[in-house]
């Protein structure tokens, strides 16, 4: 596993959402209401930071400590608009001394109709409402008239009207709460039933847990198709220790076509021309698919970023004519690749012999199966409760070097696990320095999916 496809590891499983530390949005004081007053309906994504959390737990608040200490609960509230335009918003203290803090940090303001802009040397404008409704933070560039027009917008249909969704993010206690929608995944639009992902983080006894959930607008549960429960027999034939394993229940229902054009836009040139060649495989999959990787030689830093030195299994539920199509098929492209061996042993297990790399290709118990160690069913490990009852999980214990770099000791735990309508994440440092929180925004790894 290179680097780059370790970092990409973790930012997909949830720690895009661990960087901004988003917190709970609450109510603000009594007559200028709440913060979800002020974002329009049709608002993409919203993430709001609990900084005094923040601060604790990561050791800084970095570049929105100024705004957070604008704000009258602590609390600031970042934003991607309808047109994926990134803002932040506070309810304000009082103004003056709103007003006197921004004064002290070097600010100076110009009045702009309803608002109040102040203006800094490379920094983001923040505008006041004259009425106290509201501080903004924004890079556009008339910072009035793009306030003012999310301003009446929200006047007209706020995201307080998304029930479902608002309660979520107004009751979940933590580093993080936010909600995106599918809009900012590619998907939907801004429509009554829509979906969106609700999301809630906090850290404790150092360990960094997000959990999600997905829903309505109404806050009804939304059933993530074409998935089912694991079936932990793959674990038979999985060694423990470090390295990566994953397995999703999959059904007929998935959207393999929709999945297919997603990998084929994010594989590279070379690796976008196989998948075609694999999706009528894909689609026949019934059941349980799992994947794990790990290095023949973990102490060895160098061997997790060859290929060439690490152990692989793979196993897919599929209808038995295709298992045994694809096999045929497996054999055929290995003495195509000039294999020196093809033979069956007593097992029915095929044992192939290229590059000095040896597979073995069989039918195991149902599933089409390829590993680079022995079909056994014989191997030992401790995940059994990662996966059982889950329609999908990951578990990756890799050396935080190769996540973070800088000679970083000790390793990275990960285990995201799958749920009907959502599930959870949680991360983990072994004889690190900091924490998983610091660690990552001392990173940079601050960038969440849809902001």
């Amino acid at each position: 596993m290179r680097r780059f496809a370790a970092r990409r590891l973790i930012v997909a499983a949830g720690i895009a959402v661990a960087g901004v530390s988003a917190g709970m949005m609450s109510s603000c004081s009594g007559d200028r209401g709440k913060v979800l007053d002020l974002l329009p309906a049709d608002t993409r994504a919203v993430a709001v930071v609990n900084v005094d959390e923040l601060a604790k737990e990561a050791g800084s608040a970095g570049s929105m400590a100024m705004l957070g200490s604008l704000s009258e609960d602590g609390r600031v509230t970042f934003v991607s608009s309808s047109s994926a335009k990134q803002y932040s918003v506070v309810i304000p203290k009082d103004m003056e001394s709103v007003r006197a803090t921004l004064a002290d940090s070097g600010y100076t303001s110009v009045s702009d109709g309803d608002y109040e802009v102040y203006s800094r040397s490379n920094r983001s404008a923040i505008v006041l409402a004259n009425d106290g409704s509201g501080a903004w933070e924004t890079g556009e560039a008339r910072p009035a008239e793009f306030v003012k027009t999310q301003h009446a917008e929200a006047a007209q249909a706020s995201m307080s009207a998304l029930k479902g969704v608002a309660e979520y993010i107004e009751s979940e206690k933590g580093i993080v709460t936010g909600a995106v929608s599918q809009r900012a995944m590619g998907a939907g639009t801004a429509k009554e039933g829509e979906s969106w992902y609700c999301f809630n983080g906090k850290q404790e006894s150092g360990v960094l847990g997000v959990a999600f959930s997905i829903m309505e607008q109404s806050g009804k549960p939304v059933k993530i198709k074409g998935l089912k429960r694991v079936d932990t027999d793959f674990l038979r034939y999985v060694n423990g220790g470090t390295g990566v394993v994953g397995a999703v229940g999959l059904t007929p229902e998935l959207d393999w076509d929709a999945a297919g054009r997603m990998a084929t836009s994010l594989a590279g040139t070379e690796a976008s021309r196989y998948i075609p060649a694999l999706l009528p495989y894909l689609k026949s999959i019934d059941g349980t698919v799992a994947v794990a990787v790990s290095p023949k030689d973990p102490e060895n830093l160098r061997s997790w970023n060859d290929p060439e030195q690490w152990n692989l299994l793979l196993m897919a539920r599929m209808p038995q004519e295709r298992v045994d199509e694809a096999l045929r098929t497996v054999g055929v492209l290995a003495t195509m690749a000039g294999a020196k061996t093809v033979a069956d042993d007593k097992s029915g297990i095929t044992r192939i012999e290229m590059g000095g790399i040896q597979l073995y290709a069989g039918n195991v118990d149902g599933n089409f199966a390829i590993s680079t160690t022995p079909l056994d069913g014989k191997g030992e490990n401790d995940l059994t409760t990662t996966f059982e009852g889950k329609n999908g999980g990951v578990v990756a214990n890799v050396p935080a070097e190769l996540v973070f770099g800088a000679s970083e000791p000790g390793n990275m735990l990960l285990k995201i696990q799958i749920e009907e309508s959502g599930g959870k994440i949680e991360m983990s440092l072994h004889d690190g320095k900091d924490n998983p929180l610091k660690k990552l925004t001392a990173t940079g790894m601050s960038r969440m999916p849809g902001f």
